[in-house]
């Protein structure tokens, strides 16, 4: 069954039994709060009193809380300590316990992330490396910490490996492959890509 919030025109959300805000385009269950995220200008965000909007993010948020970390994403040096926490090799500001997205980490992202990262567990066995084709293992797990992994290199079209990828090691430097020009052919392929 729908929520409210799902409803997006007066008529949709009054026949639901919901109330409608036309002023910001939401419809909520009736008596309830709006979410500060839904108001967009400082002006819209007064009609909720717990809500406060913070100028240096540009958002409307609980007043006690504050703007969510993600919100200070763009502004390193913003993201509240108190609270969050800033990943440098994401460029995500986080709460302190979360962890970055997998997606942060993803085979196309390499080379912008290629600081090593540690996985983190908690009360669980230590997790290790590696996800197959993808990372590999700087350090191993402790008692108290999780396995350190560095996503592996990938080689591009015009490379090839000399040494392929182990769950200990990277790929071995990548050689740049010779490319046939229009007067000479190959006679074999150059190996592996990946």
């Amino acid at each position: 069954m729908p929520e409210c919030s799902d409803y997006t025109t007066t008529t949709t959300c009054r026949a639901a039994g919901c109330s409608y805000e036309p002023a910001i385009g939401y419809c909520r269950e009736m008596g309830a709060n709006i979410p500060c995220e839904r108001f967009f200008t400082p002006q819209l965000c007064t009609f909720q009193p717990s809500c406060r909007f913070n100028n240096l993010t540009q958002t409307c948020a609980d007043a006690v809380a504050g703007p969510p970390c993600a919100d200070f994403s763009a502004m390193p040096s913003a993201c509240p300590t108190t609270r969050c926490r800033y990943d440098t090799a994401a460029k995500l500001c986080l709460g302190r316990e979360a962890n970055p997205p997998c997606s942060r980490y993803g085979r196309g992202m390499r080379r912008l992330f290629a600081k090593p990262y540690v996985r983190f567990s908690t009360m669980m066995p230590a997790a290790s490396c590696p996800v197959p084709d993808i990372e590999f293992q700087l350090l191993p797990a402790t008692p108290i910490q999780d396995a350190t992994c560095r996503i592996a290199d990938v080689c591009t079209m015009d490379e090839w490996e000399s040494q392929a990828l182990t769950p200990s090691s990277d790929r071995y430097v990548r050689v740049q492959a010779a490319i046939c020009m229009l007067s000479c052919f190959e006679t074999r392929s150059i190996g592996v890509h990946h």
